[in-house]
């Protein structure tokens, strides 16, 4: 399986398409990994927020990550603690990466992952990236080239920290 990826804003995409990727979310987020987050949010609807779509060949969505613009206090506050983004003010987040279980083990996630980061080039050159990593994945995002900024802390349940990426 090679997923076709796109990105649009959430008034671009369609009901379904809406639709198939919340419930990706929610069967991923809340069901398999039991975090009850609020897993619709108000970041999904703004207009500079960006939804990375991965299609299988059917057209389905089987993955989903998005990228939105965010500030230094908003961050810092998600954190939850001691958050160290060199002088940086504006950021650009990567978050809610997401593939489905049929498409795992096949490096869709790392495909997901690299055009997101790519997209956060293209849109916010030189803007610091910044991600919100489950412990268990710190060396995947180092793998990308996220360094650790934080302290570890809990998130709905579930143990995050602080990663960040100087955009190019």
């Amino acid at each position: 399986m090679s997923l076709q990826l796109s990105h649009a804003r959430l008034s671009q995409l369609s009901w379904k398409d809406i639709h198939d990727l919340y419930k990706l979310r929610v069967d991923v987020f809340v069901h398999e990994q039991q975090c009850p987050y609020q897993e619709i949010d108000d970041i999904d609807p703004l207009t500079d927020t960006l939804h990375i779509i991965g299609r299988d060949d059917r057209g389905m969505i089987m993955g989903c990550a998005r990228l939105f613009p965010d500030t230094r206090e908003h961050f810092v506050q998600k954190c939850l603690g001691d958050v160290v983004l060199d002088d940086a003010s504006d950021l650009v987040q990567i978050g809610r990466l997401v593939t489905a279980t049929s498409a795992r083990g096949q490096g869709e996630g790392r495909r997901l992952l690299e055009y997101a980061c790519a997209l956060a080039d293209a849109e916010y050159p030189g803007v610091l990236q910044v991600i919100t990593a489950q412990v268990p994945l710190e060396q995947y995002y180092e793998s990308f080239g996220f360094v650790r900024c934080g302290d570890v802390f809990d998130w709905d349940g579930m143990d995050h920290l602080p990663m960040m990426r100087r955009g190019r």
